[in-house]
């Protein structure tokens, strides 16, 4: 049942017409590319993240968030296809991808990059994806605060990347600062988000020695 609806909503996304997309049907594209990601359905994947990357292309700018992102989409879904070549050089142009970047009026919000840190993270481009994560922080901190929920968040990433790659003094380091910015609060809040120390326990300790 599930894949029957998600092959509907593949064909009426795929029959838009791309000359009239806005940049909110591209965000519908994106989110029926990650429904048919999920079901395994990796051929129709592949069709709308290459409709998504050159509609992004045509709207937006060459290194805005957006299009950079669906370019990461676009390689993975290359990869899982076995098209091992393209996927590996659409890889190297999205590697190059710099946050400093984004112009100041880039609509795309911090949480568009989070997801290409994810991205990164997920197909373990750890280096690449530290830079990222750190980048964001320092935005997050400042625009939201230390202390935020959305910073510590991005924090835990980052402190699972540093894990991952052996710098674990570098890992202590976050996860204590990110327990010292908590203070004695159990729970912060921020913008209808919560974080709960418990909560950053649970993930992070065990895994640091």
């Amino acid at each position: 049942m599930a894949k029957t609806m998600a092959r509907r909503s593949f064909e009426r996304e795929n029959m838009f017409r791309w000359d009239e997309t806005s940049s909110k049907s591209c965000d519908i594209k994106e989110g029926v590319y990650h429904i048919l990601s999920s079901l395994v359905l990796n051929e129709e994947a592949l069709i709308i993240s290459r409709q998504l990357y050159q509609v992004n292309l045509r709207i937006d700018r060459p290194k805005s968030v957006k299009t950079v992102r669906s370019k990461a989409m676009l390689w993975k879904s290359l990869r899982i296809l076995g098209n091992l070549e393209k996927a590996e050089r659409l890889q190297r142009e999205t590697l190059e991808y710099d946050i400093e970047d984004k112009d100041e009026d880039d609509s795309v919000s911090i949480e568009s990059t989070i997801e290409l840190a994810e991205i990164l993270q997920g197909s373990d481009e750890l280096d690449k994806a530290e830079v990222l994560w750190r980048n964001i922080i320092e935005i997050q901190a400042e625009i939201m605060g230390e202390s935020h929920p959305g910073t510590l968040k991005s924090k835990i990433a980052l402190t699972r990347v540093l894990i991952k790659v052996a710098k674990i003094n570098e890992a202590n380091e976050v996860f204590t600062g990110m327990l010292d910015t908590m203070g004695t609060w159990a729970v912060v809040w921020g913008d209808d988000e919560e974080m709960d120390r418990a909560f950053i326990l649970t993930e992070l300790v065990g895994t640091l020695t």
